[in-house]
């Protein structure tokens, strides 16, 4: 069973989804950006391209930069933008009021509207729906291949390597390839 919508935090893609088509919230929220952990406690990560083997930067203006919602160390960012990551995994009214942050009330003011609107519970509903539908049909699909290949291994004389299937990934793979399923 999935989240219900009143119950959902920024973290979950359809509300984020939501949330950027208000043009103010989508601005506010992508100049913060996201992104992904490097397992340092950093809040930000800034990458730029280097040669590997003289250490000498590439100099074409590319810079990478990754947002971490669980970082821990707050130097060289901003507050505003703790208290976003943080939010983004804490989205509820008590972490709000916690905070003396306009950014983070004028984001949550939208929030809270759209878990009120029956129409973006409805679209929501209708989300979960298209997604439910998806993943049987996704293991309607899966089984109907393990089948055909169990089939193929029994006709081959391999019916005693199937149990393998369960327990290898990488057999299981080379199994499907071999009999181009």
């Amino acid at each position: 069973m999935r989240d219900k919508f009143q119950n959902l935090y920024l973290n979950n893609a359809f509300l984020f989804a939501a949330v950027l088509e208000d043009a103010d919230t989508c601005r506010i929220i992508l100049e913060t950006l996201l992104g992904a952990p490097f397992g340092h406690g950093l809040y930000r990560y800034t990458f730029e391209n280097i040669c590997r083997e003289q250490n000498f930067p590439l100099n074409n203006g590319a810079t990478k930069i990754f947002f971490n919602t669980k970082g821990k160390i707050e130097e060289n960012v901003s507050r505003e933008l703790v208290h976003f990551l943080h939010y983004v995994e804490n989205t509820t009214d008590s972490f709000v009021d916690s905070l003396d942050d306009q950014m983070i009330q004028k984001i949550h003011h939208r929030i809270t509207q759209l878990k009120k609107s029956r129409k973006w519970e409805g679209r929501y509903m209708r989300f979960v729906e298209l997604l439910n539908q998806s993943e049987r049909k996704g293991q309607r699909i899966g089984q109907e291949q393990i089948l055909k290949l169990t089939s193929h291994m029994i006709q081959a004389g391999e019916a005693d390597q199937i149990p393998r299937l369960q327990n290898d990934p990488q057999f299981l793979q080379s199994m499907l390839n071999k009999y181009h399923l």
